[in-house]
């Protein structure tokens, strides 16, 4: 039985769109029982598995009929997790985190509080599959985004991905919750600046590590050592407009934007030239410039 929410500060919160099976299963397996799981389906193909899978391992399940996105869930379990709680650790449905993964997480935050209340969110070391490639911690200086080394195991990057960070519940608050007009890409990015702004340190480190999958496989250039994601025509447009939404929002700095812009015409270069299904993911880029430049800024 997983302990109760008053015997522990932490909670695991988990968001799932038709996961592979197994491979929740292994997360779940991962996380053990030392601290209480919160799972939010969205709206997934196979949610009779995720229930029964939530069920199996005493997880608290949010079921939504429809897939709201990542940052609309993530608010939603927040604000469903009873007052105890101080904090909580996020995972996409395909991370695999280390041995005793939160516990260890919460030792590191529990002293970086107490050198600085101040401190917002604490990220773990990501190594990302199938590559086995560590995503760093990384911060813009000047015009260009540099990995920030690693200094007894703690560095203060420009931002954290969702999966595998801890967040303070009141600085979760306080800085105001995740942006869900953007859906799922730079939800993190874009709440890792908003907290800066506020006053809030972000803090990573490679004393802790999990496995994660970002895109479905990868692309590599011969001779340049890029490692270029790709994703489905579908997902390509999603990723796409949040790309342009986040470049109207005033809460994600210039520098970044001019940055990124760079790197989107690029990678889009690179999946037309290279990938597969040109013509649909062309479609579905088109698609999404569209729809980034159209919709309403609500943040």
């Amino acid at each position: 039985m997983p302990p109760s929410a008053s015997s522990v500060h932490l909670a695991a919160v988990i968001v799932t769109f038709s996961p592979e099976i197994e491979r929740l299963v292994s997360l779940l397996s991962a996380l053990g029982d030392e601290y209480p799981v919160f799972i939010f389906d969205n709206g997934s193909d196979n949610a009779a598995d995720v229930t029964s899978v939530a069920a199996e391992f005493s997880a608290t399940l949010i079921a939504s009929e429809a897939n709201v996105g990542l940052a609309a869930a993530l608010n939603r379990l927040e604000a469903g997790l009873p007052p105890a709680i101080k904090g909580f650790v996020a995972f996409d449905q395909d991370s695999e985190p280390g041995d005793g993964y939160i516990r260890r997480l919460e030792a590191l935050w529990s002293e970086a509080r107490r050198q600085s209340p101040a401190t917002a969110a604490l990220g773990g070391w990501v190594i990302d599959l199938p590559d086995h490639v560590h995503l760093g911690f990384f911060r813009l200086q000047g015009l260009r985004a540099v990995e920030l080394p690693m200094k007894n195991g703690v560095v203060q990057p420009d931002w954290l991905i969702i999966s595998g960070t801890l967040y303070d519940r009141e600085a979760f608050r306080k800085t105001g919750i995740f942006d869900d007009q953007l859906f799922v890409d730079n939800v993190d990015l874009e709440w890792s600046y908003r907290a800066q702004s506020k006053g809030y340190r972000l803090l990573g480190t490679d004393r802790v590590t999990m496995l994660h999958q970002v895109g479905n496989r990868s692309i590599h250039l011969p001779g340049m050592g890029w490692h270029v994601k790709i994703h489905s025509p579908d997902r390509s447009m999603i990723m796409t407009r949040s790309r342009v939404l986040s470049y109207r929002k005033n809460t994600i700095p210039a520098i970044w934007k001019w940055h990124d812009g760079i790197r989107f015409i690029l990678k889009t270069v690179i999946m037309i030239v290279f990938a597969d299904q040109r013509i649909p993911r062309v479609k579905a880029i088109f698609r999404g410039l569209k729809q980034g430049i159209t919709m309403p800024i609500e943040r």
